[in-house]
């Protein structure tokens, strides 16, 4: 299984949580063969997973507490059917602050309203 990993140092930061959306990457093209899984961690303890992932799918939203991290990693590993066609996307990561975090949750609550 095939893994691909980024690495934050956090180390001296004063971030609150990391968020994102996560997923297969369409521009790939429609396909049977796009399989992913992500897992996040901070400094070894996994902080989020996935199920496998594919093509046609809908991006995960994952927001998790990074307080006091100095190892942000994000990895990615193929869904166990190889690696054909496996492109993942990470859409608007943000490492935010509290009050940051606060104001983008009121956003994404007055757009659903």
């Amino acid at each position: 299984m095939q893994t691909e990993k980024i690495t934050y140092d956090l180390s001296d930061k004063d971030y609150q949580n990391f968020e994102a959306l996560i997923g297969v990457d369409t521009a790939v093209g429609q396909n049977d063969y796009s399989s992913v899984t992500f897992k996040i961690s901070a400094d070894g303890k996994t902080l989020a997973t996935t199920n496998v992932m594919q093509y046609g799918d809908n991006l995960a939203y994952i927001n998790v507490p990074v307080a006091g991290v100095k190892e942000l990693v994000i990895e990615v590993y193929d869904g166990g059917n190889g690696n054909t066609c496996d492109h993942c996307i990470i859409v608007n990561p943000k490492l935010t602050k509290t009050t940051e975090h606060q104001n983008s949750q009121e956003k994404i609550k007055s757009h659903l309203t």
